[in-house]
């Protein structure tokens, strides 16, 4: 599976792309909204994004709710 990861802790970030990665997903991560928004266009044009994984604390995380409905976008869970 194609993983788009957004989270701002670099640490964290880390954690979260090895354990994907350990259960053989594919996987781009981005430390800020602005890098997802730029990834997401690249990727959603060649259907590459499955999932995305985004800390909703993030400034502008909110916009992700739109990109759900934009063409080739995805489901979106948001959760706190």
């Amino acid at each position: 599976m194609n993983i788009l990861v957004v989270e701002d802790d670099a640490d964290l970030r880390v954690e979260i792309v090895e354990y994907l990665e350990r259960r053989h997903h594919r996987v781009t991560a981005c430390g800020t909204v602005a890098a997802a928004r730029k990834a997401f266009g690249e990727m959603a044009d060649k259907a590459l994004i499955e999932a995305a994984v985004c800390d909703v604390s993030l400034p502008m995380a909110m916009a992700w709710t739109s990109m759900s409905s934009a063409p080739g976008g995805f489901p979106a869970a948001v959760g706190s």
